[in-house]
């Protein structure tokens, strides 16, 4: 491929009617904009020393001391996924346009849209998305399609990053957004102001908070309405305990699969997924594979449904997103198969009794030692292994930034997010905690606890 010369430059900003590259990026504001010696032409030895010099300041944590989830888990992974993943066929394969040379990706692509829809409970799931925040607007952008209304109604309990990535969609595409409320005391999202006139409801399961929602009534509700139910999800493994989409008769369902043999990795790849009812598959954006067989009678496999601008009229694509995480997608089929029904569910029961366990011992801890109702859950909804918990009198900001140096990454401070929970922080428990790092959580908290209330006693 070859670089753009000035003059190309200079004729596509006139055809766009704007006069110097900058104006591409005005929408940015200016603080996220980082002018880094890193864009500058550095000899290769002085660049290894800033990004060295970068990497110190960064403070790493095992992952048995991790209690932060909020939409990025860590889970054991185990070593076949890794080796298996690692092939050359599969590793360096980008995409299988040539189904007579690329029949063993396009199976391991196969069994993992098999795999999520018995999981999910689900029609048809398509060969992935870049993550679950992209999965969840692309389920708007598909509701909104189906429907013909321009407006959607969003569980403000959704990830806040992903609202940010389902609200950027909706502005380009000049979709209204109603934001569903929260309740204070259960932690659930509010249908008492749902609107009429909406293409669909993006709820998450488990919530933001951790906190199972009611489907149900969520079901119900959107129904009634004529509006698609989109069910989106972080912590897919909840799908082994708790009752899956398909069970409340979810149009859409979407979200991230990266607890599924995906490393954190500072944050990506990631791994998202969609599956929808069979009617509206031709609507779904991605591609679905297909099991067929040749001009022998043998089974073979290809891509099917591609319903990108690659492969149709661009007028008629639904998303313009133009390749996949396949790789990733098969790093989460080779971990489903290991697993199985039985081994997950039974990882799952570990997860949700661990994260009651700590949650426990927490409160016990610090409870003990002020002798005083000073933790407890922020929501008396269940859940499972994420939880909001509140220790009244505390900045849960400022804790954070307190226990920045503690040997154990103690959570996510849900004052960042909404105000209103600045005295509660969210804890995730996995498989990988293990009983002397929650020990020592514990231990941390009820420390800084004591600490806090000592200083603020001297003032």
């Amino acid at each position: 491929m070859f670089g753009l010369t000035d003059r190309d430059v200079k004729e596509m900003l006139s055809e766009i009617g704007l006069e110097k590259l900058d104006d591409l990026f005005k929408d940015i504001p200016e603080k996220y904009k980082w002018d880094s010696k890193l864009w500058k032409t550095l000899p290769e030895w002085e660049a290894e020393y800033v990004i060295r010099t970068f990497a110190q300041n960064v403070k790493t944590f095992p992952p048995s001391h991790v209690f932060l989830g909020g939409g990025v888990y860590f889970h054991y992974v185990p070593p076949e996924v890794d080796t298996l993943a690692s092939r050359g066929e599969f590793l360096t394969a980008y995409t299988p346009y040539q189904p007579e040379i690329s029949q063993g990706a396009l199976q391991a692509m196969w069994e993992y849209q098999s795999l999520m829809c018995d999981l999910l409970q689900m029609d048809v799931c398509n060969a992935s998305h870049y993550d679950g925040a992209t999965a969840t607007a692309e389920a708007m952008l598909m509701a909104v399609r189906l429907k013909g209304v321009n407006k959607i109604a969003v569980s403000t309990a959704l990830n806040p990053f992903w609202k940010m990535v389902v609200n950027t969609y909706a502005w380009g595409r000049g979709i209204s957004i109603y934001w569903l409320p929260y309740d204070q005391e259960t932690g659930r999202t509010r249908l008492d102001t749902l609107p009429e006139d909406i293409a669909g409801v993006i709820v998450q399961q488990p919530n933001f908070f951790g906190v199972l929602e009611d489907l149900e009534e969520v079901r119900r509700a959107t129904h009634e309405r004529e509006a698609l139910l989109i069910v989106s999800n972080s912590e897919p493994l909840a799908w082994a305990l708790i009752k899956p989409p398909g069970y409340y008769d979810a149009d859409i369902a979407v979200g991230s699969a990266q607890s599924f043999g995906i490393y954190p990795s500072y944050g990506g790849p990631s791994l998202g997924y969609m599956a929808t009812k069979k009617k509206y598959m031709r609507q779904m954006p991605g591609r679905i594979i297909g099991e067929t067989t040749d001009l022998e009678g043998r089974r073979a496999y290809c891509m099917i449904l591609q319903t990108r601008e690659q492969h149709i009229r661009r007028e008629r694509a639904t998303s313009n997103i133009c390749t996949n995480q396949a790789l990733m997608a098969i790093r989460v089929a080779i971990y489903l198969s290991l697993y199985g029904k039985k081994g997950l569910r039974e990882l799952a029961l570990h997860n949700w009794r661990k994260a009651r366990k700590t949650a426990e011992s927490i409160i016990e801890a610090v409870n003990h030692y002020n002798g005083e109702k000073v933790a407890s859950y922020r929501f008396s909804s269940p859940f499972f292994n994420e939880f909001s918990l509140r220790i009244k009198g505390i900045d849960s900001i400022k804790m954070s930034t307190m226990l920045k140096d503690a040997p154990v990454l103690v959570g996510l401070p849900l004052g960042a997010f909404f105000k209103e929970l600045n005295d509660s922080i969210l804890i995730t428990v996995t498989e990988v905690n293990n009983e002397d790092a929650i020990e020592l959580l514990s231990y941390i908290l009820k420390d800084f606890v004591r600490k806090f209330k000592f200083r603020r006693a001297l003032r």
